[in-house]
């Protein structure tokens, strides 16, 4: 496995992982909030959606990316039998 492949594995992973923990410490957040008050829950709430939302969507979007560009074929690699033009071969 390539190094850059491995690093973008672990970053991913540690990425999921810091998500993960941010959704447990906002659910906890969001308890304690009912319990004062339905204000207070409101805003753990909205706040929340974004501090759980955008760093889970970039992982989204980067996972699609990659999926994307796995399914592409690469256009400068010729097929089996021809040759690439100006090569020298």
């Amino acid at each position: 496995m390539a190094a850059h492949r491995t690093a973008r594995l672990l970053t991913s992973g540690l990425f999921l992982a810091g998500a993960v923990g941010v959704l447990v410490l906002g659910a906890t957040l969001v308890l304690h909030g009912v319990g004062s008050g339905r204000a207070d829950a409101w805003l753990l709430a909205w706040s929340l959606l974004f501090a759980v939302g955008l760093p889970v969507g970039a992982l989204v979007l980067m996972a699609l990316a990659l999926v994307a560009r796995g399914a592409r074929p690469l256009s400068n690699i010729p097929r089996a039998g021809r040759t690439i033009p100006e090569a020298g071969q």
